[in-house]
């Protein structure tokens, strides 16, 4: 028994370091080339692996793209909960979130990386919409808490956390998406103007 779970202890890290190296692989190819969807040929190239080892972790080029979308939400939650981290107030958090969100327009590199999966988000949503959601939903999460702390706390009284949660993503996602797929970059002071804007909304009281 000890022998066969060692065979396959052994047998999984291989596959985990071939699932890797093709993520790794599909996310230098999207950034590099800019390719909004990139060849498995190109994909497994890249990662010296065969079309056999791609196929035995992802069943479809949308699944690769899927994966590649969760890494780079995960590395972008972390960087979310640690410019959230070093805020003393549910306001001051709900801003670094905002800031976060809008820097993707702002900062060209950051607008270069993210062009391809706002371009490939529909087909994705088509195809493997649940999946999709449930990975965009670690990113508004933390939005989410801070201000159902806020609202617990009495700082944002007049809020309903939920409700403005949804207007505060959709007024940023929604002006990020705008300027990354046309390819313009605006300045720190139309980002600044966005932020204000939805901080005022959580003041009606």
């Amino acid at each position: 028994m000890r022998s066969a779970e060692r065979a396959l202890e052994a047998r999984y890290e291989v596959y985990l370091e071939e699932a890797q190296r093709l993520i790794r692989a599909g996310s230098e190819e999207i950034r590099e080339q800019g390719n909004v969807a990139p060849r498995v040929a190109d994909v497994v190239r890249r990662a010296q692996l065969s079309n056999k080892a791609f196929y035995r972790h992802f069943k479809s080029k949308e699944e690769l793209l899927l994966a590649v979308l969760e890494e780079g939400m995960q590395q972008r939650v972390a960087e979310f909960e640690k410019r959230m981290a070093a805020a003393s107030t549910a306001r001051g958090r709900v801003e670094a979130w905002i800031e976060g969100v809008l820097v993707q327009a702002t900062d060209p590199e950051e607008a270069r990386a993210a062009r391809p999966m706002y371009v490939y988000q529909a087909r994705l949503a088509d195809n493997l919409g649940d999946q999709l959601w449930e990975t965009r939903e670690r990113l508004f999460r933390p939005l989410v808490e801070a201000l159902r702390a806020g609202f617990e706390s009495g700082e944002l009284p007049d809020i309903d956390p939920e409700r403005d949660a949804d207007a505060i993503q959709y007024l940023c996602l929604g002006w990020v998406n705008g300027h990354v797929l046309a390819n313009t970059i605006p300045s720190a002071g139309e980002a600044r103007a966005i932020a204000e804007f939805a901080m005022r909304g959580l003041d009606r009281g």
